[in-house]
């Protein structure tokens, strides 16, 4: 984590783009996990949602 920079004129100042990256490359590492959680939940749940079709 960095650590947050003096406001500029009232304003925060920008994040840096590398600290854009790194949080984008959190959350790449973490959509694996996130995916099979909803993969096994899924069908669980799918009984319980009303269906759309008429």
């Amino acid at each position: 984590m960095s650590v947050t920079a003096p406001s500029t004129n009232g304003r925060p100042q920008r994040k840096q783009l590398a600290d854009q990256f790194d949080r984008l490359d959190t959350i790449i590492d973490a959509l694996p996990q996130a995916v099979a959680g909803a993969c096994r939940t899924a069908p669980g749940r799918s009984s319980a949602m009303p269906s759309s079709r008429s």
